[in-house]
């Protein structure tokens, strides 16, 4: 073999509590079978152990789940341990967990939006191997790391709906608990498990920029390669093939592990994306020795500039928000895009589910969505979608309505997240802004429950971390601090983009209802 391939390890798979329910002894259960990708609520739903917690006040009965730590398990053969590297690839792992393979503590992880890659040569072993992962209770987790905090920090020793265990776990926000969603934290393995064999080299990721000119394009594909070890010397060619441009070759450096690699291909004539027009290239990049493939992916490139411009007032009182693309400003009619289900697995990855959505958004004469910051980073599926559809992307990170904490420690970890998050989805064309939290900037500046903290918990994070990673990761999309965001009112109608409640508390509005909207003044609502 000498093609990096990727096997997927669904099948087989159990799970079990890991600590007893101590409160109900009644509750200990035996091995359970499992799915993966998967949610442990879903797991004993099938079961008939849990009920449906969707159905009336069913979501309290349940709760008892989000107390335990459960452990995932399964084996898998290994019909020989070739030549070359070897990895254990998690897409998604929800979310505080323990690694074992063959018994031995492989890592732990602690972040639910991003993927965990481990070198697994020196636990692996021919025929059968068991993988296990534990998860820790993130309610629990999060409480004891608040704790923690708490007791390093004094001034703010107390349990609040902002700040809590949720805001010291990195897992989409409103599995804690939303105005719009049931308290269902869960935890599992919800996105896929692959078996990564790399013989000799892998492209490890990709992006490109494009310079539009009146007659054409000149689009420079960046890719980083990685050799697989002992491989070093090997003669590789990268080849960049695309419809409607010239393709490209390059020979990659032999001696270095990793290499940055560039291809220039000109597009005549090019076709512009915009919502009106999402013209899409398809590109191949291939990776070759001598006539061998090693490695490939197929991709697509959209060509398109995106700005965001705040132009004066005329009398000088605010300022405008608008969206250019291409450098014409586009009227964005759109909604905000929460997960598509409490329980994600169900729909992250599934075409079948996100695409009648997406349509119907287009079909209503939408051309933007916001992926709201209780929520996550979205899939591939989702980003390639609104890519075809010509659908913007507003791209909150997963911030929200609560304080964080941002000594070192988190703040590395955002800059971490941010990073893997920020490289993997700035190749859409879709995407047009990058915002750094849901409401976070206006609950401090309106005390939103009197909480007071002495500072700004988390500013750090939106002011300086992220602004960073995408200056440095993605420097041709805009960056804004937080929605609602602008000026002394971070929800000013006169500055930035503005979330209204007046209609939905009915504050200030005679008989408020959906047509005293035409009353706000906003500038992006």
């Amino acid at each position: 073999m000498s093609k990096t391939m990727a096997t997927t390890l669904d099948s087989g798979w159990h799970v079990r509590q890991a600590s007893p329910s101590d409160f109900n002894p009644s509750l200990d259960l035996p091995p359970l079978p499992a799915q993966v990708p998967g949610h442990i609520h879903l797991d004993l739903q099938r079961a008939g152990v849990i009920p449906d917690p969707f159905y009336r006040l069913q979501e309290r009965d349940v709760a008892w789940v989000d107390d335990v730590d459960w452990t995932y398990e399964t084996t898998f053969d290994l019909k020989s341990v070739t030549n070359g590297d070897l990895y254990l690839r998690f897409l998604g792992l929800d979310t505080v967990a323990e690694i074992c393979l063959n018994g031995r503590r492989l890592a732990t992880t602690d972040n639910m939006f991003i993927p965990h890659e481990f070198d697994i040569r020196p636990f692996i072993r021919q025929g059968e191997n068991s993988l296990a992962v534990t998860f820790r209770s993130a309610r629990r987790v999060g409480r004891e790391r608040l704790e923690a905090w708490s007791a390093r920090h004094p001034a703010l020793r107390v349990h609040h709906s902002m700040w809590d265990a949720r805001s010291f776990v990195r897992k989409a926000q409103y599995m804690f608990g939303w105005d719009w969603g049931p308290i269902l934290l869960s935890c599992g393995i919800w996105r896929p498990v692959e078996l990564l064999a790399v013989p000799v080299a892998r492209i490890t990721d990709w992006h490109y920029e494009a310079v539009l000119e009146s007659d054409g394009a000149t689009v420079r594909i960046e890719t980083e390669i990685e050799r697989a070890t002992g491989r070093l010397d090997e003669p590789l060619t990268l080849l960049a093939q695309g419809e409607g441009m010239s393709s490209a070759s390059v020979m990659i450096p032999t001696g270095n592990t990793r290499t940055t690699m560039s291809l220039t291909l000109n597009v005549p004539g090019a076709r512009r994306w915009s919502p009106d027009d999402p013209h899409l290239y398809p590109v191949r990049l291939t990776m070759q020795s001598d006539e061998t493939i090693v490695d490939e992916r197929a991709v697509r490139v959209g060509l398109r500039t995106i700005e965001l411009v705040r132009p004066p007032d005329r009398d000088g009182q605010g300022e405008g928000f608008v969206i250019r693309v291409n450098g014409e400003n586009h009227f964005c009619k759109g909604a905000n895009w929460i997960p598509a289900d409490s329980f994600p697995s169900k729909t992250y990855d599934n075409e079948a589910s996100l695409r009648p959505l997406l349509s119907a958004a287009r079909e209503a004469g939408c051309t933007m969505l916001r992926v709201w910051g209780g929520g996550m980073y979205e899939s591939e599926t989702f980003y390639a979608l609104c890519d075809e559809l010509g659908l913007l992307v507003w791209q909150d990170f997963p911030y929200a309505c609560a304080y964080y904490p941002d000594d070192s420690e988190a703040l590395d970890v955002a800059a971490a997240e941010a990073m893997s998050e920020v490289r993997r989805i700035r190749v859409h064309p879709s995407l047009a802004l990058w915002c750094g939290n849901n409401e976070n900037h206006q609950m401090y500046a309106d005390n939103w429950q009197g909480l007071n903290p002495p500072s700004f918990l988390g500013e750090s994070i939106y002011e300086t971390v992220l602004p960073d990673v995408v200056a440095t990761h993605d420097p041709a999309t805009p960056y804004w601090p937080s929605s609602a965001y602008g000026g002394q009112n971070p929800n000013s109608p006169d500055v930035g983009d503005r979330h209204n409640w007046n209609v939905w508390h009915g504050e200030g509005i005679e008989g408020g209802d959906w047509p005293q909207y035409a009353e706000d003044r906003a500038r992006f609502c």
